[in-house]
């Protein structure tokens, strides 16, 4: 039951770190940029992330094979995807396995440190 718990809090309050770097004058500072590519990385277990905030679009560069090819490179291809709210985006990417929550915790530990 203290592992549900705590797996709550995390999440409360990793969504609420996100609503508040998702305000638009949020939005222009790059730490908060680093937060948003972060959570789509892991959850889209991508290489590259940008966000087009204006044009309210987000370009990934996926891995698309899971093993390397001949050269010991990935093989990766290039994905747009449209949001209409980056929060709402951003919160759906949340996920509640194990890995995840220990990769949320250490975010708030990141975000609290630079706070200080």
């Amino acid at each position: 039951m203290k592992n549900n718990l705590n797996t709550e809090v995390v999440l409360q309050e990793i969504r609420f770190l996100l609503r508040t770097s998702c305000q638009e004058e949020s939005l222009q500072q790059k730490h908060f940029e680093s937060l948003h590519c972060a959570i789509l990385k892991k959850h889209f277990k991508a290489g590259d992330v940008k966000i087009d905030h204006r044009n309210k679009v987000i370009h990934l560069s996926m891995n698309v094979d899971s093993s390397a090819n001949f050269f010991g490179q990935k093989s990766y291809v290039d994905v747009e995807m449209k949001f209409k709210n980056i929060y709402d985006f951003l919160e759906s990417c949340l996920e509640t396995s194990d890995q995840n929550i220990v990769f949320y915790r250490n975010i708030l530990k990141f975000y609290n440190q630079r706070a200080v």
